[in-house]
């Protein structure tokens, strides 16, 4: 019987003989980002509006850079897209672990904080936490923090 890609194991009797397309086919099945508007934001169609920044525009080759970010700049790298709705993804995690997943490169403490600040505002669990953060910074101010002004600090907290 066919196996599913996932469920497979690379001993040659299942898998495709070239590792590059054996990857592909995992990421066919596990890493496709499709937008949906209750998941993602994005429209399922053109992607405006998806947190992740789907469909990603490709890129044929990994390229470090600094980014202007007003009032600093930023260094990234920026590594290879060759499909829009696929993450970045890592050949060694992709063909023995077999799942998706987003390889991130950290350079500094900044970039640490914000792929940190990133996670913690995906749900609203997280999202409480931040809220009640920034409810406690409020209180040891003179003034009460207006609640459209909470929302302002919570983005402009995930900008840092």
């Amino acid at each position: 019987m066919v196996t599913h890609p996932l469920m497979r194991f690379c001993d040659g009797e299942y898998c495709d003989e070239n590792m590059y397309t054996e990857m592909a086919k995992v990421a066919a099945v596990s890493c496709i980002h499709n937008c949906i508007q209750s998941a993602c934001g994005g429209d399922e169609k053109t992607g405006k509006g998806c947190r992740f920044d789907f469909p990603t525009k490709n890129l044929n080759h990994t390229v470090p850079a600094v980014m202007q970010k007003m009032p600093l700049c930023e260094t990234r790298v920026l590594l290879t897209y060759t499909c829009g709705r696929v993450p970045n993804l890592n050949s060694l995690i992709l063909l023995y672990l077999r799942s998706n997943h987003d390889v991130n490169v950290l350079i500094n403490e900044a970039h640490k904080m914000k792929y940190a600040m990133k996670y913690a505002a995906k749900s609203g669990r997280y999202n409480e936490l931040m809220n009640e953060t920034i409810e406690y910074f409020s209180q040891r101010s003179m003034d009460v923090i207006p609640t459209n002004m909470k929302h302002v600090l919570s983005q402009q907290w995930l900008a840092m």
